[in-house]
């Protein structure tokens, strides 16, 4: 209880990844004949039939810095050697994801320079602060933070009514004052357009669950945001 609860597609779907690559973050890989490990292991334990099937927020924390350094063109080697020597400064099984990276995060990467000569998304990691800012300050912004562990993340900014709490509702999407599911308003709203519910649909499914307009509103966008 309180370490929230998600299957791989709704882990990839709120890091926008793919299920395949959380999948091999998390439970490792072969290829070519060479077995790669885990960058880290689950909080939770894995089915029957499977490496890996459910991850818990701080799993999904991780991931989402990991993400975003994936999507900036840093080779996910280099980002497992950063994650090791991030283990060793912060002794954190979750270093990516700890508060503390904002911080020291750099100077992780630059530890690493004289090791890692092929990756061109890691050298301007390390040689331009603004490249680093970039990463970080999108991804760890609507973050909340308690001595330096992620415990809630507001996935379209804190003025926002959506959040993600390991608290509440199993860590799922969820309106923060009346705690109804996200993805419940983005079903009843049922919208095929691509311009979205109209005023209408947003004021009909405000009433059928006692929320704001704002609130749905909300909804469709982080429905938008984060396809299932």
């Amino acid at each position: 209880m309180g370490k929230g609860v998600y299957t791989i597609p709704e882990a990839a779907r709120l890091a926008q990844v793919s299920n395949a690559r959380i999948t091999r973050w998390i439970a490792g890989y072969e290829r070519a004949g060479v077995s790669y490990p885990p960058l880290w292991n689950s909080e939770l334990p894995a089915g029957e039939d499977e490496p890996v099937s459910l991850v818990s927020f701080a799993d999904l924390m991780e991931a989402k810095v990991i993400a975003a350094f994936y999507a900036h063109g840093v080779q996910i080697q280099t980002v497992r050697k950063a994650i090791e020597t991030a283990k060793q400064v912060f002794q954190l099984e979750r270093p990516f994801s700890s508060e503390k990276f904002q911080t020291d995060g750099k100077r992780i990467f630059i530890d690493l320079k004289d090791t890692i000569t092929d990756d061109q998304g890691f050298m301007d990691v390390v040689t331009n602060q603004r490249t680093f800012r970039e990463i970080i300050q999108p991804t760890f912004k609507n973050i909340e933070f308690q001595q330096a562990t992620a415990v809630r993340w507001w996935p379209l900014g804190k003025k926002k009514s959506i959040v993600v709490d390991p608290s509440r509702s199993l860590g799922k999407p969820i309106e923060h004052i009346s705690g109804v599911p996200i993805d419940s308003l983005i079903d009843a709203l049922h919208s095929d357009s691509d311009i979205g519910p109209t005023k209408e649909d947003i004021a009909y499914v405000a009433r059928l669950f006692d929320v704001k307009e704002s609130d749905v509103i909300d909804a469709a966008e982080f429905g938008k945001q984060y396809v299932a």
